[in-house]
């Protein structure tokens, strides 16, 4: 028996009707960032992280931030951006106050703060989401990410 299967390519490459396009377009969400960038990418994620940026994590150019305002982070799309109640998501069995949560893990840098890599996460609820390694470099005074690497879905 054959199963369909597409591709994500196919699948976002489909033809959608354009009063569809417009609607999701219009869909505003409230999105959180939790505050403390923690904890390393795990023994799994270490091996998918491109050599040159896999030094930095086996490195100790770390640095752990606490997030204590979202001001100055703004969406593109006009999607309100909230700081994540840790204690509400420590009590609460699925997200009630906002649509999609961020979190980031420990910024890793090289010395001459020109490369950097992280993990960030996306979750829609506490049993859908995914995250993945983010591998920058600073080029003419601006941060470009060249290699994103698809780490846990859950």
């Amino acid at each position: 028996m054959r199963k369909n299967r597409f591709t994500e390519t196919q699948f976002v490459s489909m033809p959608m009707p354009q009063k569809t396009v417009d609607s999701l377009l219009k869909i505003k969400m409230t999105i959180a960032i939790y505050p403390i960038m923690e904890g390393g990418v795990d023994r799994f994620g270490l091996k998918k992280i491109p050599g040159e940026f896999k030094r930095l994590v086996d490195a100790t150019g770390c640095c752990n931030i606490e997030i204590k305002s979202v001001e100055g982070i703004l969406s593109s799309k006009n999607h309100s951006i909230i700081l994540a109640d840790t204690v509400e998501l420590k009590k609460a069995y699925d997200f009630e106050n906002f649509d999609l949560l961020y979190w980031f893990s420990e910024i890793w840098y090289n010395r001459k703060k020109t490369k950097a890599v992280f993990e960030v996460g996306i979750s829609r609820s506490r049993l859908n989401g995914y995250s993945t390694i983010r591998c920058f470099e600073k080029k003419e005074g601006g941060w470009t990410m060249v290699k994103s690497v698809p780490t846990t879905m859950w």
